[in-house]
């Protein structure tokens, strides 16, 4: 249970609030300037993975075989959409 009369979750909210928020626009802005922003566009079909990725020692879910055929199916994807056409 949550103590909200507790600073530091206010802060740790804060935090969670801010840094991954400007740590993605700043890492996507990059991305988008090396590849391009047809090609980085493809990089929100990885954003499950990489969420089932944390969940995995955040929450303690251990990945299973399903895990890894969506992973396949979404991989598979990315690298038919970002193949060049001749």
């Amino acid at each position: 249970v949550a103590d909200f009369a507790d600073g530091r979750l206010y802060a740790a909210l804060a935090f969670l609030a801010v840094v991954p928020s400007l740590g993605a626009y700043f890492f996507f802005d990059r991305l988008v300037g090396a590849a391009g922003p047809a090609r980085a566009s493809l990089t929100v079909y990885l954003i499950p993975l990489f969420a089932t990725l944390a969940a995995w020692p955040l929450l303690k879910e251990p990945p299973h075989l399903y895990h890894a055929a969506g992973f396949a199916v979404i991989l598979a994807g990315v690298a038919v959409a970002s193949m060049r056409r001749r």
